[in-house]
Parts: structure tokens; C-alpha cells; sequence
């Protein structure tokens, strides 16, 4: 029995590795604070992204682009191209 849960902790260890490492960000918040913490941290504080300090897991990425294209504005309409 004790070697099934060393093997299953093995492979739990193996899984979190190739997982990646949680990405943390400095972000600011809407009253003009620099933070830092997870993307959970950044979407809850309605953060502004600034940069990445470490980490990299790619559903982090993932989950901050969409949050980021959420909040895309623009001032005005596009010009129109000559061809």
C-alpha cells in the first residue's frame, strides 16, 4: 500500500511540474494601486495588467487575454483605407 501512494504521489508531482508554474502579476487597481498576485487576484481587483513577474502556465495567459480583450475600448472609428 505504500508504494501505490508513492507512486501516486509521484505522478501528482510529475503532473503539477508539467502543468506549469502559476503566473503572477503586477497589475493596478482602479485607485491608482500597484499589486501583485494571481489572475483571480488581478479580475477580482478589476486590475489593469502591467506585467509578469513569474510563473508560466499557459492557462493563465489563457485566462488573462480574454480578460484584457473584455476590456478593449476604442476612441473612434478606424479610417478608411485607400486602394
Amino acid at each position: 500500500m505504500a508504494g501505490i501512494k508513492a507512486r501516486l504521489d509521484g505522478l501528482r508531482s510529475f503532473a503539477e511540474k508539467c502543468r506549469g508554474k502559476q503566473l503572477v502579476f503586477l497589475y493596478q487597481t482602479p485607485d491608482g494601486k500597484e499589486k501583485r498576485g494571481n489572475i483571480d487576484d488581478l479580475i477580482s481587483d478589476n486590475g489593469t495588467f502591467l506585467r509578469v513577474l513569474s510563473g508560466n502556465r499557459l492557462d493563465d495567459l489563457d485566462k488573462m487575454i480574454e480578460y484584457e480583450l473584455k476590456n478593449i475600448t476604442t476612441a473612434e472609428e478606424p479610417a478608411e483605407r485607400e486602394t
